[in-house]
């Protein structure tokens, strides 16, 4: 169930990401930039952490178009991550399908927490504003 409700703000939170090729660079930078942060979450996990998701460039093997996806993520080694995709059934993929991701692949990154003051949101650089 906390996939479930964690997949859901990650589509909640990305419903207005930014679209403009220069501002995906520069969010991508960002993310890429606080990497290490995601990495030691995903690594050491909490229980007031959860939701863990990267995003990366698929291509479609049959159309050739890349597509940004959100891919869910279990655990970090070795520079890859390793996870299940979201569906998207125009690259041919499947919900839950395993996923290895190298980590000079993301684009963005986030997971939630919660703290005394509630719910927080890191990361998610293409879907919020930073700076």
């Amino acid at each position: 169930m906390r996939e479930v409700i964690s997949l859901l703000l990650v589509v909640a939170t990305c419903a207005g990401c930014n679209n403009s090729y220069k501002q995906l660079k520069k969010d991508a930078s960002h993310a890429q930039a606080s990497l290490t942060n995601f990495i030691g979450a995903v690594q050491s996990p909490t229980t007031n952490k959860f939701g863990f998701a990267m995003m990366t460039y698929l291509t479609s093997k049959r159309t050739h178009v890349s597509k940004l996806v959100w891919v869910s993520v279990q655990k970090y080694d070795n520079g890859v991550f390793h996870g299940a995709i979201s569906a998207d059934a125009s690259l041919g993929l499947k919900t839950s399908q395993p996923f290895n991701v190298p980590a000079t692949n993301v684009t963005d990154w986030v997971y939630f927490e919660f703290r005394k003051d509630g719910l927080h949101e890191e990361g998610n650089f293409t879907g919020t504003k930073h700076g």
